[in-house]
């Protein structure tokens, strides 16, 4: 079973500099090269944290074909409130 360690950590940080990002660069009104970088490494973080969760779900063996469909299809449509809700209630489902 493939369990990442990282989840948690990927998903606070990558979250949290896209929000401080955006909020800072509406502050300014204008685009700085910092704020930039840290949206962009934000977006970064937050793409390898669905990714993670991806790989989590399709290994998972407690989960059925419907439910690791859900998850995914929310991670695609929905990746802030499918990945709050997963590091919530569905990764506790889901690793064995």
């Amino acid at each position: 079973m493939y369990k990442a360690r990282h989840l948690p950590f990927l998903f606070i940080t990558g979250y949290s500099m896209l929000c401080l990002a955006l909020f800072l660069l509406d502050l300014r009104g204008s685009g700085n090269n910092y704020l930039l970088l840290m949206g962009l490494t934000g977006m970064i973080l937050s793409i390898s944290f669905c990714v993670l969760c991806w790989m989590e779900i399709s290994a998972s063996t407690r989960l059925s074909k419907a439910e690791k469909n859900r998850w995914k299809i929310g991670l695609l449509i929905m990746p802030t409130l499918a990945g709050v809700l997963y590091m919530i209630k569905g990764r506790a489902n889901a690793i064995d």
